[in-house]
């Protein structure tokens, strides 16, 4: 991560009204999987960004303890002193664990969870859009047909006519300009969903 990430969260924020804090939480939950599937290392890993300036840091989490029995979640009180002087049993230890080649598995996971964090955005404000406007007529043209359905053209989104709100003496075809009523908005996993 660099000043050049951040500043692409920054304009994330303007442009898609997507927070860069929601986003840099969830690269740090998803670069914690990540760096324990890619070095099959379970210990209790905190991934720090810097909101500054990008950059990335991996610690393992330690408990420290008299007398270590597990080593992937505990350090002993000796070996937590080497770190700082002052610490005491019961507290945790930050170590670094930070591997020099993560940099390539940190860019794929950032550019997925950016690529999400955008569609979940871009969905949230379509539902919103159309959520004020339930039991509107507006104008769609026919886009496609598929199974029994109508699938239609709303700007940003498609709507849908199932065939339990066709009217059957009409004939439909893809192009035709209709003026549809909104009976249902629904906010599935796949977006915004426009009943019409």
């Amino acid at each position: 991560m660099n000043t050049e990430f951040m500043q692409a969260l920054k304009d994330l924020q303007r442009e898609k009204g997507i927070s860069s804090d929601s986003i840099i939480d969830a690269l740090e939950k998803a670069l914690a999987k990540s760096y324990e599937k890619n070095y099959n290392d379970h210990q209790n890993v905190k991934i720090n960004i810097d909101p500054e300036t990008g950059k990335l840091d991996i610690f393992a989490e330690k408990l420290i303890v008299d007398s270590v029995e597990e080593p992937i979640i505990e350090i002993s009180l000796n070996d937590a002193r080497k770190i700082n002087a002052n610490y005491q049993i019961g507290e945790t230890v930050l170590q670094s664990v930070t591997p020099h080649d993560f940099g390539r598995i940190a860019a794929q996971t950032a550019r997925n969870i950016v690529l999400q964090k955008i569609k979940d955005a871009e969905r949230a404000i379509i539902f919103s859009e159309f959520e004020d406007r339930e039991h509107e007529i507006i104008t769609g043209i026919i886009q496609r047909m598929d199974r029994n359905y109508i699938y239609i053209e709303l700007g940003k989104t498609e709507g849908m006519i199932p065939p339990s709100e066709q009217v059957s003496t009409e004939s439909y075809r893809v192009g035709d300009r209709l003026k549809l009523y909104i009976s249902e908005m629904k906010n599935t996993a796949k977006g915004a969903q426009v009943i019409l």
